[in-house]
């Protein structure tokens, strides 16, 4: 599902956030097998330039909380459309970020 289009669903534009987690842990939560449960998100930025930057942004820092053995999550950005105050919060809420242009790989220290 689009994110406008889950957006569009609820009657509030936060309740979105709390369902899109809540389906991910769902999701991890109902993996019985010995793979590990693999989330991608196409495009978070849009998330941060439809109004809800600032709830998103704490959505992203309390993944990190919550992530378990045998979850990945994968998050992709166009940063050349955020601010450098939100790109740097984004950063700072993932394990590792890959950057293109040049094209490297930060890990973040413990």
């Amino acid at each position: 599902m689009l994110y406008d289009k889950l957006v569009q669903k609820l009657q509030n534009q936060h309740e979105a956030l709390k369902k899109l987690s809540d389906w991910m842990f769902n999701l991890h939560s109902s993996n019985k097998s010995d793979f590990a449960t693999r989330i991608a998100f196409e495009d978070g930025t849009w998330w941060l330039l439809n109004g809800l930057a600032d709830d998103y942004v704490r959505f992203e820092g309390s993944l990190g909380k919550h992530l378990q053995n045998n979850l990945s999550i994968l998050c992709g950005y166009d940063v050349s459309n955020l601010n450098e105050l939100y790109i740097e919060a984004i950063i700072a809420s993932h394990i590792y970020v890959i950057l293109d242009g040049p094209m490297i790989i930060y890990k973040a220290s413990k």
